[in-house]
């Protein structure tokens, strides 16, 4: 039996922090939006993902522009935790399987693949529920 394991990495950080800052840049650049590290904010962090995921259903982006939406939005979302409830970027070992994901207090999550789903499969991946639920994992009531 495997089990599940994290292993920190400072320059996983790194990237995660410049591509949250990216997002910030980019929310207010090209949606008006002023995000401001707050858990309220991840609200429209998953309106810009709906649109995102309109838009890229419409006009079939390369991988690289695809890549790119998944880990801005993803590291936003993983740095607002890290920031407001603590948390570390590294590597998650998953079933013999490896990538980038965080371990918050003490749980085990990848905000990079959630987002990556938000935006290939829609709403059903929605990511201010996502958030909520790794705030308070009994936060099924917030599914509003």
């Amino acid at each position: 039996m495997q089990t599940d394991t994290f292993e920190s990495d400072p320059k996983v950080q790194q990237v995660a922090e410049a591509y949250s800052v990216n997002m910030v840049e980019m929310a207010k650049t090209h949606f008006g939006v002023e995000l401001d590290w707050s858990d309220e904010s991840i609200r429209h962090i998953e309106r810009i993902a709906e649109q995102t995921y309109t838009d890229f259903k419409t006009s079939n982006p390369p991988p690289e522009r695809l890549e790119a939406a998944y880990m801005m939005l993803g590291s936003y979302v993983g740095e607002v935790f890290r920031r407001n409830h603590g948390a570390e970027w590294g590597w998650v070992t998953l079933e013999r399987e490896r990538f980038v994901g965080m371990q918050g207090n003490p749980q085990l999550f990848w905000p990079w693949g959630k987002a990556k789903k938000r935006i290939l499969q829609g709403a059903e991946e929605n990511l201010w529920f996502y958030y909520q639920t790794l705030v308070d994992p009994n936060a099924a009531s917030y599914r509003k």
